[in-house]
């Protein structure tokens, strides 16, 4: 890897990031009928959640929902987050030509936020996280009926690294899954 500066032709030096450099990033994804300016504030917005809530070198999402409401969500880049996400992009969308039904229901978001909803009022009690886990297996066990063993294992270990991750900010742990499935959710069709 190059580090300092560079040459551009004619002995033009660029400078260039060193081997430590990192990014913080903030997106907004909304319905295509959002307002373009609300959805640039929003980018701001994540931008800046990436940045604080989530630490330096953090990717922060705003999903601004037809509806109106706006979910946010972030992650550091090499957290379990984005891994959990990409297990479930892999997992629970219909394959584009195959029509087979995906191994994870599409109900698995809604499922587990009905279940977790309750809990995220009480998220500073340390005992909260058991009962999570324990409501996030069964929802595997419900949901994601055509995983086999080894990937419901693989799913349930990347939800307790994320939960931990999440320790003190549980609605990031639900809103995960909430995010994945907006983003996906016209995949197949």
């Amino acid at each position: 890897m190059q580090t300092g500066f560079v040459s551009a032709g004619a002995g033009y030096p660029l400078m260039v990031p060193g081997p430590e450099a990192d990014v913080s990033v903030g997106i907004a994804i909304g319905h295509n009928k959002a307002p373009l300016q609300m959805l640039v504030r929003e980018a701001q917005n994540a931008e800046k959640l990436a940045k604080g809530r989530y630490g330096r070198g953090a990717v922060a999402v705003s999903v601004y929902k037809h509806s109106g409401e706006i979910i946010h969500w972030g992650s550091k880049w090499d957290g379990a987050g984005l891994k959990l996400m990409e297990f479930m992009q892999q997992h629970a969308n219909r394959e584009k030509d195959s029509g087979k039904e995906a191994p994870i229901s599409g109900r698995f978001p809604y499922a587990l936020a009905g279940l977790l909803e309750p809990y995220t009022l009480m998220d500073s009690l340390p005992a909260m996280h058991e009962v999570i886990i324990t409501e996030f297996k069964h929802v595997v066990g419900q949901q994601g009926a055509g995983l086999d063993k080894e990937k419901k294992q693989a799913l349930e270990q990347l939800g307790q690294q994320w939960l931990e991750q999440t320790k003190k900010h549980l609605e990031d742990f639900i809103k995960l899954f909430l995010v994945e499935t907006f983003i996906n959710r016209h995949q197949g069709e």
